[in-house]
């Protein structure tokens, strides 16, 4: 019963966020910024021939990166994330783990789980990029979160606890954990050119979700608590979203 509890939670807000996120996007995701307002005026004045041509050219750039961020679905890199999230939870399971209840080694594996399973969305976006220009930051940070959207349907439905108010708390907060973690790989991959900004990018993930992952283990009022910790870190991502804006 947990289990299947469990998996209602996590597809429901999975995908829920997957429409949320995408609908957010085609709303002023695609609209690049500027607005493009003082290029066609300068092409109007007396004697701009050449400056209106040249405007309509820029002119249709800017429809159709706007009409490509209408028409933008996020699905590739949902199930992208969905196909990491198997590859992870199958290497875990063959691996499995030792010494789970020395304090030490439980949060190492609070470690290990966050490496790994970053690592893993980290190298599903990169795939989905392959062959891609570097997106635009809004656009990165936007596919990060729906590659961690659906690394989170596979990765969250197998989670079993014993208290049904943990598996609660964990059921919702986990997806949007991954979303927002993943967002930050999203925003270190807008440039592929700059390494220490990837790094930086799996850096900040890493230590949210390990975080986050200490919290649960305490348990207590930690768990709850974690609500605290997402929300922060989407409130970053959010900002940072809107100062490349």
């Amino acid at each position: 019963m947990h289990l299947l509890i469990n998996a209602a939670l996590t597809a429901i807000f999975s995908l829920g966020l997957l429409a949320v996120l995408t609908a957010y996007y085609r709303r002023g995701g695609g609209r690049p910024a500027g607005g493009g307002g003082t290029r066609r005026g300068a092409a109007e004045r007396p004697g701009g021939t050449g400056l209106r041509q040249l405007d309509s050219g820029l002119g249709g750039g800017r429809i159709g990166r706007s009409a490509a961020g209408v028409r933008r679905s996020f699905v590739p890199e949902f199930l992208f994330g969905v196909l990491a999230a198997v590859v992870v939870v199958l290497a875990r399971a063959v691996v499995g783990t030792t010494a789970r209840h020395a304090p030490t080694a439980v949060m190492l594996l609070v470690g290990a789980a966050a490496l790994t399973e970053e690592a893993g969305k980290l190298a599903a976006l990169g795939l989905c990029r392959i062959r891609r220009e570097p997106p635009a930051v809004r656009e990165a940070i936007a596919a990060g979160a729906a590659v961690g959207l659906g690394f989170a349907l596979v990765e969250n439905s197998w989670y079993i606890a014993d208290a049904t108010l943990l598996l609660l708390i964990r059921g919702v907060t986990a997806v949007p954990l991954h979303a927002v973690t993943a967002g930050f790989l999203g925003w270190g991959l807008a440039s592929p050119l700059r390494p220490a900004r990837v790094l930086t990018g799996l850096a900040a993930a890493v230590l949210l979700h390990a975080a986050y992952n200490a919290m649960i283990v305490a348990g207590g009022l930690m768990a709850p608590s974690t609500v605290v910790l997402i929300g922060a870190g989407a409130a970053l991502l959010l900002a940072i979203s809107q100062a490349a804006d």
